[in-house]
């Protein structure tokens, strides 16, 4: 349009343009008609059609179709001066009379378009499923299915014109049945390992064939790993054709994104950074596009390792219940800060039967371990472990033993001489409840924990670790005995701390420490004792200098073949938190070792230290009775030190000396509760004298629901009780398979995963919401014909046997019709004197509208807004009119499609609607010019044989994106882009629908705010 008045209207491809100007004398809107004035509303409705020789003459070229159409030019005006003229009305009534006009019109409008809506609606169900079922499947990648049967029934299969996007929501809706196993196979894993599922100690089916199984999982972990790469490489060529046809075009580099995303160099290849540093004419399709490259990219280099280690169970150890527990203890007995002699030891004196004394089971260690060291050799080795028993459990022994270094180094030492064992009490507690645990998984009615490979019960427990160092001294009966103790505070490792199990320790001896009394016995022990003998030192003025919790002075009486020695010794005893574990597959025995017991002995000052009293230590060496001997002969002669028919090497005898005192140190703390026991009162036991009764209990023990997971209190204990005991917990864990999302690694696959599927259900909510779908350029042979069916251009130059620029892949690049046909061309190539885009998105475009979609008063579907961000005015303006257009959209009358043109029964009409960048707008009743950005939007819609219009696949739309809104004001240019598919010889007018916005001030005739 153009604001001029007399303006000679000018044709454009055979359609002759409409010229529309406002005048100021009546306030409504008019087009210009040589001066015939028509009211805009009715334009909407009124047809026009191409002028006879006779029409020219009465209406400047152009004349209403309607039964008006023979009245003169100045009747019509002198009709409308008459109705301003004769009925001057105030502003309130002209207003309520707009008002009520303008609804008449748009119910006008509405059932037209409900009406073409059940037209098009019969005509589009007519088509049959033959369309969709190829759709389908192309979409799948089987389509050679489709040509192989169309072959075997001798029916020929050719290439027909295709239409390039189709808008329908039942198609749409099918082509997204893709991403459908896809994403409900990774929405189950992650549900499955969210929650987490215990299988058993096999997998699921036949038995002894869980290799088999697992390479099955593997084999569907691949499928999936490629339906999940299909889906995202459909969702990117979405996007692309997209923006190659409607949009404003893409980089060169970014079209075969969709070929490119599965391998990791895309993200620094010339493609991608030539997409990166082109320049986008918007930024949010910018940074769109570029986000779903770099996120699909992501995805399809992860999913394929994150579905596969989700769909396989893991073999582990899984949380399978568990319970807090109580020892009829008190802390301070079950874990003493000071072992002292009571009257309850006496009886330990001697040696005897009673397990409850700190020598108990000694035995075991003169049998098991003290005998080994005789056996020493060059590169030899003794025990580190074995068990001794308890009341309800047999425990473990842990033992280090000091090294030498050189040629007498043993095979596995260490650089300091430790030894460790649990609690006798805590050991049996822990075999007590594994025994229950057992009983309940098998008794259970829920859960499948009674499949398993094995069970594990776990309980955190503080345990006693003792270290001993000691020094030889050979007596050369000059009467002088020179006490020298190791000073643990100077101890070092050769490698630096930690690497006690690499290292040599050297340690400095304390000579400070003198005591008449204590050198007469060991003196005299030592020219008069028949036997080996200690003796314990627990003076604070030796202790304290030597960093120690006891002293030792062991003494070997002179023989038929050694002189009288005796050893030095410093003790450090403590406590440390171990995790105690016993195993269903080996009943009653109870393990446990602290995690650094080889790296730093007992050297850490957050572990509680153990005082020993020398009166509590005489009980570690009970003396036999008949005999004037303690238990250190017979042990001392088994370890070869004393009296012994196989010697061991004298280089090892303050190791072996060593070993002695400190197991049967740690010995006697383990026992140090051994007569006290777990409280077994167990919560709703049907009958606690026989637990094979089962009760309530079982249904604590075991995870609520069978589910993997911790227990509840199986116990029924008063507070009173647990006042004066000790609470501890186990935990018991099943060995097996299991779904779970234990594990940092789990948790990054599945949120990959989660990534997946909410991109995947976004694009398929998008894709059926707008109704747009194709299946175009899926392919590189389908991009190859699209090339070929290209015409060249210089940008490409050089480039027939390679790219090695960067420049090349910036290049922006659009799909356009020429010829009938679609062609690739570069920005400064798709002049429209040729062809033009398949549709024209602007920037800021507020809306895609279907002619499936009818008015939402009616219940029907609206227009699918894709950008609400705009504004009715671009600011402020005081005292001002304002006219601003959404959308012109043109519609011929008359028209046929030609045979060639017709697909599926329909044909395209492809017009484009431009203007100048000059408009107009009016203030005080005068007009005013402004310029702007010219426009070009595509208007494609379909039409059938008989030349009914039908869907609107494209709308032209004028959105907001810049500071001054187009007002309607200015010259149109209509340019019919496909006049060869068209027969125009019946063309009998244009149709003109007009969509904007108005606002009246002051005393103008429409409402404030009024829509057009």
């Amino acid at each position: 349009m153009t604001s001029e008045n007399g303006t000679r209207p000018s044709f454009q491809n055979g359609l002759r343009l409409v010229h529309n100007t406002y005048s100021s004398s009546n306030l409504s809107w008019q087009s210009q008609l040589d001066g015939e004035a028509v009211s805009l509303e009715n334009m909407y409705a009124e047809p026009y059609r191409p002028t006879t020789v006779s029409d020219s003459n009465l209406h400047g070229g152009i004349s209403r179709s309607n039964s008006d159409a023979s009245d003169s030019v100045g009747s019509i005006q002198a009709n409308q001066r008459a109705r301003y003229g004769r009925r001057p009305i105030s502003d309130k009534a002209r207003c309520m009379v707009h008002s009520l006009r303008t609804t008449l019109v748009a119910q006008m409008a509405q059932a037209r378009d409900r009406l073409r809506w059940q037209r098009l609606q019969s005509e589009s169900s007519s088509r049959g499923l033959g369309d969709h079922f190829l759709a389908l499947l192309k979409n799948i990648g089987i389509t050679s299915f489709y040509n192989t049967c169309c072959k075997l029934r001798d029916i020929e299969v050719t290439e027909k014109p295709k239409v390039f996007m189709d808008r329908s929501k039942t198609l749409a809706s099918i082509r997204c049945v893709l991403h459908v196993v896809p994403v409900s196979a990774a929405f189950a894993l992650i549900m499955l390992n969210s929650t987490g599922y215990y299988i058993g100690g096999e997998l699921s089916g036949a038995s002894g064939q869980d290799a088999e199984k697992l390479a099955a999982l593997t084999f569907a972990a691949k499928l999936h790993e490629l339906l999940m790469l299909a889906s995202l490489g459909s969702i990117l060529i979405t996007y692309i054709r997209r923006e190659l046809a409607f949009g404003e075009g893409l980089p060169f580099g970014a079209i075969f994104t969709s070929l490119q995303f599965q391998d990791i160099s895309f993200l620094w290849s010339l493609s991608m950074w030539g997409s990166v540093n082109h320049d986008w004419q918007r930024r949010t399709t910018k940074w769109f596009i570029l986000c779903l490259m770099v996120t699909c990219t992501l995805l399809g280099l992860t999913v394929g390792p994150s579905t596969s280690n989700l769909m396989k169970p893991r073999l582990d150890d899984w949380p399978a219940g568990g319970t807090p527990f109580w020892v009829n203890a008190t802390d301070s007995v079950l874990f003493p800060s000071k072992m002292e002699n009571s009257s309850a030891l006496s009886h330990c004196a001697f040696d005897n039967s009673d397990l409850a004394c700190p020598a108990g089971n000694w035995q075991i260690l003169n049998q098991d371990y003290y005998s080994f060291f005789p056996k020493l050799v060059n590169a030899g080795s003794v025990p580190q472990n074995l068990t001794i028993s308890g009341q309800a459990s047999i425990r473990s022994f842990g033992m280090r033993s000091r090294n030498l270094f050189g040629t007498h180094e043993m095979m596995w030492g260490n650089a300091y001489t430790i030894a460790t064992t649990p609690l006798s009490v805590v050991a049996d507690s822990v075999a007590e409840l594994g025994r229950l645990w057992s009983y309940a998984a098998a008794n259970i009615d829920v859960g499948r924990f009674k499949f398993r490979n094995d069970a594990l019960f776990m309980t955190n427990a503080l345990q006693p670790m003792v270290l001993t160092f000691c020094g030889q001294t050979f007596y050369d009966y000059s009467g002088n005995i020179t006490l020298s103790f190791p000073a643990l505070g100077t101890a070092s490792l050769s490698s630096g701390p930690g690497t006690a199990d690499l290292s040599q320790a050297t340690i400095d001896l304390y000579s400070g420490f003198s005591n008449k009394t204590i050198e007469d016995k060991v003196e005299s022990s030592l020219l008069q004792g028949a036997s080996p003998s200690v003796l314990w030192i627990d003076d604070p003025l030796l202790l304290q200098p030597i960093d120690a919790t006891l002293a030792a002075i062991l003494m070997l009486p002179t023989t038929d073949s050694t002189n009288p020695q005796y050893f030095t010794c410093s003790v450090d005893s403590r406590f440390t938190n171990v995790t105690l574990v016993s195993t269903r597959n080996h009943i009653k025995i109870v393990t446990g070792q602290p995690a650094e017991m080889d790296k730093n002995g007992t050297f850490h000052s957050d572990w509680p230290r153990v005082a020993l009293t020398a009166d509590w230590a005489r009980y570690l060496t009970p003396e036999i009775p008949g005999t004037n001997e303690t238990i250190l002969s017979p042990i001392t002669s088994m370890a070869g030190i004393f009296n012994s028919s196989t010697p061991s090497p004298s280089y090892y005898y303050d190791i072996i000396v060593e070993n002695i005192l400190a197991t049967l140190i740690t010995n006697g703390i383990g026992r140090s509760a051994y007569n006290h026991s777990i409280i077994m009162d167990l919560k709703g036991a049907n009958n606690p004298n026989n637990l094979w009764d089962g009760g309530d209990w079982i249904y604590d023990i075991i995870p609520q629901g069978g589910n993997m997971g911790t227990g509840r209190n199986a116990f029924n204990v008063s507070a009173a009780v647990r006042n004066r005991s000790t609470q501890l917990v186990m935990e018991a864990y099943v060995n097996g398979y299991a779904y779970s999302a234990d594990g940092i690694t789990s948790i990054l696959e599945m949120i990959v995963l989660v990534i997946y599927i909410a991109v995947a259900i976004a694009h398929v909510c998008y894709s059926i919401y707008s109704g747009l779908s194709s299946s175009s350029w899926g392919s590189a042979p389908e991009i190859a014909a699209l090339a070929w069916n290209s015409a060249p251009t210089e940008k490409m130059a050089h480039t027939g046997a390679g790219i090695s620029t960067i420049d090349v892949y910036k290049h922006n690049i659009r799909v356009m019709q020429r010829d009938n046909k679609l062609e690739i061309v570069t920005r400064d190539h798709d002049g429209s004197e040729k062809g033009g885009p398949l549709s024209q998105e602007e920037a800021g475009s507020e809306g895609v509208r279907t002619n499936l979609d009818l008015d939402q008063s009616h219940g029907e579907m609206g227009p699918i807004e894709e950008n609400h961000a705009y504004s009715y005015f671009a600011s402020i303006s005081n005292n001002r009119s304002h006219f601003h257009l959404k959308s012109l959209e043109t519609f011929l009358q008359g028209v046929v499609p030609r045979a060639q043109a017709i697909s599926n029964e329909l044909a395209q009409v492809n017009i484009d609607i431009l203007t100048p960048g000059v408009y107009a707008d009016i203030q005080d009743g005068k007009i005013f010019h402004f310029t702007s950005l010219p426009r070009q939007v595509r208007l494609t819609y379909e039409i059938d044989e008989s030349g009914a219009i039908g869907d609107t696949l494209v709308h032209a739309t004028y959105p907001t994106s810049e500071h001054a809104e187009r007002t309607p004001f200015t010259q149109w240019t209509i340019r019919l882009l496909n006049p060869d598919d068209l027969g125009l010889t019946k063309l009998s007018g244009v149709q003109l629908h007009w969509k904007g916005s108005a606002r009246f001030v002051r005393n103008l005739s429409a409402p404030n705010g009024g829509s057009i």
